[in-house]
């Protein structure tokens, strides 16, 4: 029940933290471009939430699950591209006023990648009810947020946002995937199956 309430409280905590940041510090029209940014990030991870809702039920259930991962990550990586050329495009059609985070958006479409990972290794770590990696890896990333904010932030403004965010779900894919290893190293020493 703690971790499950760390997950909710750190998650709340990161997806709230940038307004509290940014409009004070860097004022409420990057505030207004970077919450733009982050509408077309959601479009874009919408592939990856389907697929995280369905391989937690999966992996719950104990059914094999590797090609659809395989499957999910690939297609991020499509998804990723696509929004890193073609979104650039698009925005001066359709939201003129925004054409100062374009750049911005490119970056945030490559966050599709390490955020995707991270789903998926939040769909295998709740399956198997060892969510302590979950609490660990956001509350962290929402630290390394909160320090890219206030230095790449100030510094490199709108860009900076973006490779903030970037910065911190690839810290928190990479302290996943390492976890599992860690967790799989240990339960091969224990002689338990994987």
């Amino acid at each position: 029940i703690a971790n499950n309430y760390g997950i909710n409280l750190s998650t709340a905590f990161s997806s709230q933290i940038d307004k509290i940041i940014i409009a004070p510090i860097l004022g409420f029209e990057l505030l207004g471009n970077y919450a733009l940014a982050l509408q077309f990030f959601v479009v874009l991870m919408m592939a990856s939430t389907v697929a995280f809702k369905y391989l937690l039920t999966q992996e719950s259930s104990g059914h094999e699950t590797k090609n659809l991962k395989i499957l999910t990550i690939i297609l991020s990586v499509i998804i990723a591209i696509s929004g890193v050329f073609v979104l650039p495009e698009i925005i001066p059609i359709l939201f003129p006023e925004f054409v100062t985070s374009i750049d911005a958006i490119r970056i945030i479409s490559l966050v599709v990648i390490p955020a995707t990972v991270v789903l998926l290794y939040e769909a295998k770590f709740l399956s198997i009810e060892k969510s302590k990696f979950l609490v660990i890896g956001k509350s962290v990333s929402a630290l390394i947020l909160i320090i890219g904010f206030l230095t790449l932030g100030i510094q490199f403004e709108m860009n900076g946002l973006s490779f903030s965010l970037l910065i911190s779900s690839c810290f928190q894919a990479g302290f996943l995937v390492v976890s599992n290893r860690i967790f799989i190293r240990n339960k091969m020493k224990n002689g338990e199956t994987v």
